[in-house]
């Protein structure tokens, strides 16, 4: 799947809709392309919305944890829709299992415009 870049600089693209289950949590979106992170970041109104569908508890850096991991196939995917293309993490794609605690994959970071917000996949 082919996507023009919308800011030339990053890897940045232009991204229709972000759900997590059936709840919206952004629209017409910028989306960076990042293959070298390890959490998604997102603006921070939204990873605390969709953090706080998850169920985890938020921590002083920023990040989401659970001290028991959730049962396997009991959270919602978050689907990213591109050029009315649908893109899905699962659970287990956006779960860090960090020696039985496990840690959210979404956090928030606000970036400020001209380059923002953007949502970093």
């Amino acid at each position: 799947t082919y996507f023009p870049v919308t800011h030339k600089g990053y890897w940045q693209i232009a991204g229709d809709e972000v759900l997590i289950g059936s709840q919206s949590v952004g629209k017409d979106i910028q989306v960076v392309v990042d293959s070298g992170t390890s959490l998604n970041a997102f603006p921070k109104a939204a990873a605390k919305a969709i953090n706080a569908k998850l169920g985890c508890t938020p921590n002083f850096a920023g990040e989401c944890l659970w001290t028991t991991c959730p049962p396997a196939g009991s959270l919602p995917d978050l689907v990213l829709t591109m050029g009315g293309t649908d893109f899905a993490l699962s659970m287990d794609d956006y779960i860090l299992n960090i020696e039985g605690a496990c840690l959210s994959g979404f956090m928030g970071i606000d970036v400020p415009p001209p380059l923002g917000p953007v949502w970093i996949f």
